[in-house]
């Protein structure tokens, strides 16, 4: 039984060097010279199939942000968590699997609305002090306000809501989401 759980971490020690070999491609593909380097080309060869099976779960494909290779690697770092604990408690149950996957999950989750809601932030402080004509700010709307304007919608109940009180509104909603989230998580596991 020693030599199942054995082989249990060193699957999950496996999954977690691939991993870190999947963060080291997508930092390559920022780079030219590195990702068309042999050892690039090794990596895109060995790390591709996988990211690019995340590519079809996008939700901004419309946007210039791809967010894909952050589900890639979180369900990397999930396998890897539910191999190391049971390889750590040398037991499987439905329970404990449940309890990794919904923290894992909820990890990924709350990383994402962290980040948006700094974004959002950002924004909302641009806003203020009328910092709005680089061209980064076109760029970050051109993700943020669908989002932004879908939600001041439905508690304007569609009618026009200027953009700095939509702002407001949705960084708002996002922190309450975030927080409500993490109570009942917490209270899950």
């Amino acid at each position: 039984m020693s030599f199942i759980f054995g082989l249990v971490s060193a699957a999950a020690s496996a999954v977690s060097l691939y991993s870190l070999l999947c963060v080291i491609r997508i930092v390559f593909t920022w780079l030219p010279d590195l990702n068309y380097s042999p050892f690039g080309k090794l990596l895109a060869a060995v790390c591709d199939p996988w990211l690019n099976i995340f590519k079809k779960f996008n939700p901004f494909k419309r946007s210039p942000v791809d967010i894909s290779p952050m589900f890639a690697l979180g369900v990397l770092m999930l396998i890897s968590s539910v191999l190391k604990q049971i390889a750590f408690r040398r037991r499987f149950s439905l329970w404990m699997l449940f309890g990794t996957v919904v923290s894992i999950l909820w990890s990924i989750c709350s990383s994402i609305l962290t980040f948006f809601n700094i974004l959002l932030a950002v924004r909302l402080i641009a806003e203020l002090l009328n910092r709005t004509q680089n061209p980064i700010w076109y760029t970050m709307d051109s993700v943020l306000n669908p989002i932004i304007y879908k939600v001041s919608g439905f508690f304007s109940r569609n009618r026009f809501v200027k953009p700095k009180m939509a702002l407001i509104i949705t960084l708002v909603c996002s922190i309450a989401v975030q927080f409500g989230l993490g109570i009942l998580v917490s209270r899950i596991i």
